[in-house]
């Protein structure tokens, strides 16, 4: 892989905390520094919305969506905690549904958590997996648009062994004094590597020798801390990702990925993020049969699911009456990679 040199600050501040880690890190360590380190795109430099990326949830008509999926289902009115609410939009425009909720936004980001707090509600400046919460302090839902993805990954190179599916290899951040590079070597051990290795043996995706997917050990623990917190309802997470049985499957190559800008003409070169720490956002897509799966290895019988974003129009009568959905409703009316999971208590 050809390595991309260059001379800004941020790649200088880079490089100096990989060769304090004896110059190669794993590459969820790369990206928790990059998106959340001291000087990282999360907590100086995004612009969600307006610079970088956009966001369904700066549609007020999604969150007009979600409030009527909760009512439909009699979970409006009730408590509401976001979990990384970026700029508070989404918070706003669902408190004009239903401006009685005890709506709380946490965030990781000290910049976002005071931009939620001029929104009405609480805001709580928190980890997605360590909430500082009373254990059974929600009654009603948790929810969360786009966290996953952004969540720290570790990229895996898989292989078959006499039939079984094994992690031989995983990709890691070298520097050698002036530039970094993105590798495969052998994959470290430990706790997770197992943990994910024995979801791919159940079977839930098709595996071919060397593909590559992308999965963050972190969403187990934001998984089980919102489990904790929920004393009844639900919790909700949308996301990019890809699942098995609705037409966004796993392609061969699931490398992590940076969203699309004027000056980034390639969303999957690793090589120009690379050159460029702190400067963008990364992310991957997100595996919901294992973030299901997870679920129910957290708490045994607990109902887990997903379904595709475009399911939320059902809840508008619109939906069943008329061929085209109406405005602002219509840029729903498609199949995409944005999934729903959905975990009941």
């Amino acid at each position: 892989m050809e390595i991309i040199t260059g001379s800004s600050k941020n790649l200088e501040i880079m490089i100096r905390f990989l060769a304090g880690n004896s110059g190669v890190v794993r590459f969820d360590r790369y990206m928790q520094e990059h998106l959340y380190g001291q000087d990282g795109y999360y907590i100086k430099n995004a612009r969600i919305g307006s610079g970088d990326f956009g966001t369904e949830s700066f549609r007020s008509a999604f969150a007009h969506l979600v409030f009527l999926d909760l009512q439909q289902q009699g979970l409006d009115g009730k408590d509401f905690l976001e979990l990384g609410g970026g700029t508070g939009v989404f918070k706003g425009n669902y408190l004009r549904h239903s401006p009685k909720t005890n709506y709380i936004s946490a965030d990781i980001s000290e910049k976002f958590a005071s931009m939620q707090a001029q929104v009405n509600g609480n805001a709580i400046i928190s980890d997605a997996a360590a909430l500082g919460l009373q254990s059974g302090s929600i009654d009603g839902i948790i929810f969360s648009n786009e966290l996953i993805d952004a969540l720290p990954c570790r990229v895996f190179r898989l292989t078959r062994e006499n039939g079984r599916i094994r992690i031989n290899e995983e990709a890691y951040i070298r520097t050698n004094g002036d530039a970094l590079s993105f590798e495969f070597a052998d994959a470290e051990r430990d706790d997770f590597l197992e943990t994910y290795e024995m979801f791919l043996n159940q079977g839930a995706h098709t595996v071919h020798d060397g593909d590559v997917i992308s999965v963050a050990p972190k969403s187990i623990d934001v998984i089980r801390e919102a489990m904790r917190v929920l004393k009844s309802g639900k919790i909700i997470f949308i996301d990019y990702g890809f699942g098995q049985r609705i037409g966004c499957e796993k392609t061969s190559q699931e490398l992590p990925h940076i969203m699309k800008r004027d000056d980034y003409d390639d969303s999957s070169d690793i090589d120009k993020i690379l050159a460029n720490p702190y400067s963008t956002d990364i992310n991957h897509s997100v595996d919901f049969e294992f973030l299901k799966w997870v679920a129910g290895q957290v708490s045994h019988g607990t109902k887990a699911d997903y379904r595709p974003q475009v399911t939320l129009l059902s809840v508008l009568p619109e939906y069943y009456n008329q061929e085209q959905i109406p405005k602002p409703y219509d840029h729903f009316d498609r199949i995409s990679c944005f999934l729903v999971l959905e975990i009941s208590k």
